[in-house]
């Protein structure tokens, strides 16, 4: 019976983490990335002070890092013989599965567009009239937001949405 409940229990962990949703957002109004999954993790990129910080949050902890500092460590790291050798063993290994353009395709296609707010503003008047048609066509084809303007203003607000499920199905289907 016990055996039979601890089955249940990391069968539903299972089910939950294939069906949970992950997000993508980019904001260039808050100046952020972010990604998270569900409810559970999540991970940022922004800007303070024009240092980017990595805020990462997990349940209710969450830490920050400088990214500079970060990439300045490493880089001031120098790597071990250990390190290169297993470097080199690495390379000799064959991959049994192959990323081909079709399965990035269909990868790409496993991704929900929840919401999308693009306007844009090139700076040059002649080309901004030249991309109008253009993009009206785009927005009246796909019923997204996404406009030119005039008015010096450049802004994306994109929430993409993702299932480790769908990707799993992505990747294994014909």
């Amino acid at each position: 019976m016990a055996l039979a409940i601890i089955l249940l229990v990391l069968l539903a962990v299972l089910v939950y983490l294939l069906l949970a949703p992950f997000y993508v957002e980019i904001n260039s109004v808050k100046n952020c990335i972010k990604m998270r999954f569900h409810r559970l993790a999540s991970a940022e990129i922004f800007l303070a002070d024009d240092v980017p910080i990595l805020k990462i949050t997990i349940v209710g902890w969450h830490r920050d890092y400088d990214i500079f500092k970060i990439i300045g460590e490493k880089i001031g790291e120098k790597k071990s013989v250990k390190l290169i050798k297993k470097a080199q063993r690495n390379k000799t290994i064959q991959r049994k599965f192959r990323m081909t353009f079709k399965h990035a395709l269909k990868i790409l296609k496993s991704f929900q567009i929840k919401k999308c707010f693009i306007t844009v503003d090139t700076g040059d008047m002649p080309l901004n009239g030249i991309l109008f048609p253009i993009v009206y066509g785009i927005k009246c084809w796909s019923k997204k937001d996404i406009s030119i303007n005039f008015l010096a203003e450049t802004e994306v607000v994109l929430v993409i949405r993702n299932t480790l499920a769908r990707t799993i199905r992505a990747v294994f289907s014909n």
